[in-house]
């Protein structure tokens, strides 16, 4: 059992996840559960330059991307993004967008 590491190690990734895995494997085999194909494919788009847009220009701009994004502030010109321009980011990420 893994009540007192003696490796060493004592983090549960690396104790206690190995187990917790076999214990898995072992009982979706039982309920008869096939593996799945996980693989998802990631679409990567650039990061505009949103910075002295107003708010709605930016708005329109991220919709056509698919990201989605948080205020941070009340005005109506972006003063700040992040992550900055130019950052590769997932298509349907959330991005902070900061106004004054």
């Amino acid at each position: 059992m893994v009540d007192e590491p003696s490796a060493g190690a004592y983090y549960g990734s690396i104790v206690a996840a190995p187990y917790g895995k076999a214990v898995f494997l072992q009982l979706f085999e039982y309920l008869g559960e096939k593996k799945q194909d996980q693989t998802v494919e990631v679409e990567y788009i650039t990061m505009p330059d949103l910075i002295d847009k107003s708010l709605a220009e930016g708005a329109v701009t991220l919709k056509n991307l698919n990201i989605f994004y948080e205020l941070d502030g009340e005005g109506e010109i972006i003063t700040g993004q992040l992550p900055p321009a130019g950052t590769k980011i997932a298509k349907g990420s959330t991005i902070v967008l900061i106004t004054s």
